[in-house]
């Protein structure tokens, strides 16, 4: 993340976008594009694949940039399983195994309502952001994608996320 300049220009002006259930042409990133497709790919009919579909080899690109969390239920709650060196840098703390809804406020905010909205719809979505937050500009793209042994019910989150700043 890097400072916000002072006179952020037209190519940083603050971008919102959400699209659920997107498709790989809507991804700017290349392994955001991909996972996502890897995700397609291994859903074969399915709503979602489960987590025992994915090897971790065919990801092995992505893997610092992943978070994998998972799906609690009655009451739902979300634990960050996996997290890769390169989400831990970003944020400058370690969420490893840690609840989400234990996470600081300013984080846990935008993750938190993401997090249940996938593991309610069980439906993959994508996020293009940028914008400042705490004197720091992030601008980001990245997928949300449900995993789920019955191919219908999520019970993971798989997160990939590429910042561009």
């Amino acid at each position: 993340m890097m400072a916000l300049p002072p006179d952020v220009g037209a190519d940083m002006s603050p971008i919102q976008e959400e699209t659920w259930n997107p498709r790989a042409a809507d991804c700017e990133s290349e392994i955001v594009r991909q996972i996502l497709e890897y995700w397609q790919y291994k859903c074969r009919g399915r709503k979602m694949p489960a987590r025992a579909d994915l090897d971790p080899l065919e990801m092995r690109g992505a893997l610092n940039q992943m978070v994998m969390i998972e799906i609690h239920r009655d009451p739902l709650r979300f634990r960050t399983r996996l997290v890769g060196s390169q989400q831990m840098n970003r944020r400058g703390f370690d969420f490893s195994a840690q609840w989400l809804d234990e996470l600081p406020a300013g984080y846990r905010s935008v993750v938190l309502p993401r997090a249940e909205a996938v593991a309610r719809r069980g439906e993959s979505v994508r996020s293009r952001v940028r914008k400042e937050m705490d004197g720091r500009l992030f601008d980001y793209e990245t997928v949300w994608l449900p995993l789920g042994p019955d191919g219908e019910t999520a019970s993971m989150i798989m997160v990939v996320q590429e910042f561009f700043s």
